[in-house]
């Protein structure tokens, strides 16, 4: 069983989801909520800019009319980090700590991608 099935699923439904037990690979209980595998919840989809970096140079030839553009590690509200795409403003407005929320892009046929905005 493919154990990001569950992520990958909510994003369709415009929805961001995190594991529950950090560890995916340990067979054991968790010696905090004694399950015995990872489970998801649903987050709020907001967070803040941890770091980027902006993309000047295409690294394959299906991006190369998105240049420039921010990859960027985002610390969501709840805490965990994800790597992700910045969209809905100019590249040079993104700073770190700067306040963000998800939005949801269909970047093909039945593919949804989230990527974070600047929060209002």
């Amino acid at each position: 069983m493919n154990r990001i099935v569950g992520s990958i699923a909510s994003l369709a439904e415009h929805v961001i989801t995190v594991v529950t037990n950090a560890d995916l690979y340990r067979p054991e209980a968790c010696p905090h909520c004694h399950r015995a595998g990872p489970g998801w919840r649903e987050v709020a989809g907001t967070g803040t800019v941890y770091t980027y970096t902006v993309v000047r140079h295409p690294t394959h030839v299906a991006l190369a009319d998105a240049i420039p553009y921010v990859i960027a590690i985002v610390e969501l509200t709840e805490g965990p980090r994800v790597v992700t795409g910045i969209t809905g403003c100019d590249v040079g407005d993104v700073r770190a700590a700067m306040p963000v929320r998800v939005t949801f892009l269909e970047v093909a046929a039945d593919v949804t991608l989230p990527y974070f905005e600047p929060a209002p």
